[in-house]
């Protein structure tokens, strides 16, 4: 949708959400790229944590890296808790 909107410079105003559940249980890694970067933690749970949240901080950058690139125009609240 975000690509979208940039792609034709639509000038609505808009509201998106997004959410995620790390750091909360039931934690899962998105893939296996992903808990490859952390394989020298032994732990498997510990490892599936790490990717999960590394991936989230990943997208939230993404996003973010929008905004600044002028892509996208506005935002007006980001929430963390």
């Amino acid at each position: 949708m975000l690509e979208n909107r940039a792609r034709t410079n639509d000038p609505d105003p808009f509201f998106a959400w997004l959410s995620f559940n790390v750091p909360h249980t039931p934690v899962s890694a998105p893939a296996v790229a992903d808990l490859d970067y952390f394989a020298d933690v032994p732990s498997n749970q510990r490892r599936e944590y790490l990717a999960a949240i590394w991936r989230m901080d990943y997208k939230v950058g993404e996003l973010g890296n929008s905004f600044l690139r002028g892509r996208l125009h506005r935002l007006k609240y980001f929430l963390s808790g």
